[in-house]
């Protein structure tokens, strides 16, 4: 585990498994996504989902955060998490959720992974035009305004 993690150019998940797999001839397969349907990325397994993972915390008051904001479901927001915490127990707005999931949808496009919209928002790029969007907005305005012209050029 250690070697992999150290000298492996690829960052895998579960690397011991990864190479128990390989060694053994690929004898362990990924099971279908509705044992794992990731909200983020698994919508379409949502109505049959026996395993939903609702990835991530919103908190808007820690710089991380920032990377969570485009997640398309309601319960990803800290309060929840906040409020269970300070009660010590599920609130019935927390168990709406899980009882009715697809409600806690937000309003939103999923963008597919395949897609290049997937892999900008998933970059550092992305992640640096968010921080400067919520924290720099002057300099978000000044940047979108020299965007604008240097698109302007290249369409002539």
């Amino acid at each position: 585990y250690k070697y992999e993690r150290k000298h492996t150019k690829y960052k895998k998940d579960q690397f011991a498994l990864s190479e128990a797999n390989y060694k053994m001839g690929g004898i362990i397969k990924p099971l279908s996504g509705i044992y794992n349907c990731q909200m983020d990325r698994g919508v379409k397994f949502l109505s049959d989902a026996r395993v939903i993972h609702y990835i991530g915390l919103l908190d808007y008051e820690h710089p991380k955060s920032l990377e969570f904001d485009y997640l398309m479901f309601e319960l990803a927001n800290i309060r929840y998490f906040k409020a269970f915490r300070n009660q010590g127990t599920v609130n019935e707005e927390i168990c709406k959720i899980i009882d009715n999931p697809r409600a806690s949808i937000r309003d939103v496009v999923t963008v597919p992974i395949d897609s290049v919209v997937y892999k900008l928002i998933q970059s550092n790029h992305f992640l640096l035009i968010m921080i400067v969007y919520n924290r720099l907005k002057w300099l978000f305005q000044i940047n979108e305004k020299i965007l604008s012209g240097i698109k302007k050029m290249i369409r002539r």
